[in-house]
This record gives structure tokens, sequence and C-alpha cells, in this order.
């Protein structure tokens, strides 16, 4: 059996690394936290080598893998850091403000031999999985349009989340959960077109949005709307509607817990039923695949260039 993956966190003092990935690698067999570096001084509960610098735990030989959980206008410096010290790099959504940059980093990870991942849970989880099955089944026959939302009330307006600095907005926030959905249930590959867009956003300051929403036409037909925002009711819903049916998720769709497993149809003809998927835990089964690619066991399921082109479109 392998030994876990050693990982090293640059800013462990993130509250999406305490909360969320933290505990993740926590609960696996095949991972181990060893170190985390933070400005703040904040790190996860049980490390052992905690650093101030990014730079000293980079240097840190113990470290297999790095998480990146800053704000999005560092991402690159620090995936380009890391692959230079020979690490893996687990890089929080969304991987890049712009596809140049991301097409950036990714070749500076291939250059170093070293696996990159947009740290984008929602796909691991079960329910998710089921969602996409029944499409690839012919569940709901042709799939002709997707609806997205994803929203959120942010008070504090000093927020990183709004700084255009650090690639603040509600669509970089939140962009990829309401976007790839459609990018997958309209059969969209990386290497094809993008999809005709039209948008309208809400702005808090110039390059930083409080609420964008827009709709998309794909090549194969289908349509696609989505909503992201910071200044409404907390909302998380996903419908695909097909020629023959109905799939509808709108409970934590994005954000789902071990718990989440239901999915309505509503079929063409007859009565609607709620569909339940397993149980599991989104962030910890990302954490595994991660894990299992760096050790030869699995390709990756979203390589870089899917992260690249949806920087393209957002």
């Amino acid at each position: 059996m392998n030994e876990p993956v050693r990982w090293g966190i640059i800013g462990g003092g993130a509250s999406i690394a305490r909360r969320a990935v933290s505990p993740a690698i926590a609960a696996s067999d095949k991972a181990r936290l060893v170190a985390s570096a933070s400005a703040s001084g904040r790190h996860p509960e049980g490390v052992a080598h905690r650093f101030a610098t990014y730079e000293d735990l980079l240097a840190c030989d113990e470290v297999e893998a790095v998480y990146i959980p800053l704000p999005n206008g560092l991402h690159e410096r620090w995936v380009v850091a890391a692959a230079a010290a020979g690490k893996h790099v687990l890089c929080e959504k969304p991987l890049a403000i712009t596809a140049a940059a991301a097409e950036r980093m990714a070749q500076a990870c291939e250059d170093a031999g070293v696996v990159l991942m947009e740290a984008y849970m929602t796909p691991f989880h079960p329910r998710t999985r089921l969602l996409w099955r029944l499409l690839e089944e012919g569940r709901i026959g042709r799939v002709l349009h997707v609806s997205t939302e994803f929203g959120y009330p942010l008070a504090d307006r000093a927020d990183h989340r709004l700084d255009p600095e650090l690639g603040g907005g509600s669509l970089l926030d939140l962009g990829i959960y309401c976007l790839e959905p459609l990018l997958l249930a309209s059969g969209w590959q990386a290497g094809d077109p993008l999809p005709e867009v039209a948008a309208r956003a809400d702005w808090a300051q110039p390059d930083a949005d409080l609420t964008t929403s827009g709709w998309l036409a794909f090549p194969s037909g289908a349509t696609g709307s989505f909503f992201t925002s910071f200044v409404v009711p907390r909302l998380q819903t996903l419908q695909v509607v097909g020629s023959d049916g109905v799939l509808r998720i709108e409970r934590t769709t994005y954000t789902a817990g071990p718990g989440a497993i239901d999915i309505a149809l509503m079929p063409g003809d007859g009565d609607p039923q709620v569909l339940r998927s397993d149980e599991g835990a989104q962030y910890q089964l990302m954490v595994e695949h991660f894990c299992d690619v760096i050790q030869g066991r699995a390709g990756l399921e979203r390589p870089p260039a899917r992260s690249i082109a949806l920087a393209g479109l957002i």
C-alpha cells in the first residue's frame, strides 16, 4: 500500500482550509497534513510544521503536495512557485483570473512534472455523479436547457472577494459552480469553440461584480442561463430540461454535505420522483482523487485544459 501523500497548505489561516480541506485531509488514509504556512499565524489544528512564510513551506522536504486557498489574484504567483519547488498543486477555484494566467500555471506545472488541479469539489459528490449518469443514460432525453443559480449575502464590502486587485467579484467566486454544469450538460468538450454568451453585471466597483446573470447558446442547440450574486439570500439551484423530462437539485446544490442525496425527476409521462444517491464527503473525495493521481492510480478527471477553457469563458 502507498504511503499517504504529505500535504502542506499555503494560506493555512484561510477559512476554507480550516473548515473543509484540512479536515478532509485528516479524514483520509491517503493523505496526511504535515505543514501549514500562514501570514496571520492561524493554522489548522494538529499540523506539525508551522511556517510564517510560504517560501519556508515550499522549501520543506517533507511536503509533497500543496493546497493553495489564497485570494484569486495570488494564485498564479504561488502555483508557479510551488511547481518550481517540485510540489504537486491543488489550487482553490477559480484557478486563475484569466485564461492566459491559467495557461502559464498549467505550463509551469507540466514543465516541472507535477500535477495541477483546480479545487472544484462538487463533481466528486455521489449526487453529482448520479446526475451526470442520468443524463448519459438519456433519462430525460435530449438536453434543451440548463439553468443554474448560486448566491449568498456578502455583508462585508471590504472582503477580498470584492477587491479587483485580488480577483474579486461574484462571477469569479461562484462562476465555476454555475458554468461548468452548463458546459457538461450541453456536451461541450475542451477544445470545442466556446458558446455564444450574453450577460449583464451589477458592479460593486469596476472589475468586481456584485451580481452577474447571463445566457449561453451551444452548437448542440442547447441553451443555458446562470446567475451569481453576493446580494441575495442563500441560493443554490440547478435544473436540466430535456425533451422527455426535467432534473432538478435545489438544496446545497454545489456545497453539499454527506447527507445531501436528493434529485427531483419530473418525467414527461408519469408522476414526479425523488431519486437518491449514496452519501459522500465531497472534499475528502476530491483530496483522495488528487492523491490517486499523484501516486499513479488514476488520471485527472478534470485536467487543466478544462480550467483554462472555463477561465476563458468567465
